[in-house]
């Protein structure tokens, strides 16, 4: 799963998925690999905006994740080609 710094907020950045109040950035991936950039627990930063802690610092980052990724209104984040997973799950 590729996970890159963005924003949830739309306008001039990344695309957004919603889904009964969560918020997800969205990227068009550039044929790379679905490996994650960074290593962390899924969470809500606020406002149902997905985001990261981050393992190795617990920075707390905005994240876009590939086109194509739906949500559910239970904090599950489906990855086409890439897996599910659920905020609190820990990605590597």
């Amino acid at each position: 799963m590729s996970a890159l710094v963005a924003g949830c907020a739309s306008g001039g950045g990344p695309d957004v998925v919603h889904a009964k109040g969560l918020t997800a950035a969205v990227y068009e991936p550039d044929g790379s690999s679905f490996d994650i950039l960074a290593e962390g627990v899924i969470v809500d930063l606020g406002s149902g905006c997905l985001g990261l802690d981050r393992t190795s610092d617990h920075q707390k980052l905005i994240v876009a994740f590939p086109v194509g990724t739906t949500l559910s209104g239970h904090g599950t984040i489906s990855v086409e080609g890439g897996g599910t997973f659920a905020v609190g799950d820990t990605v590597r």
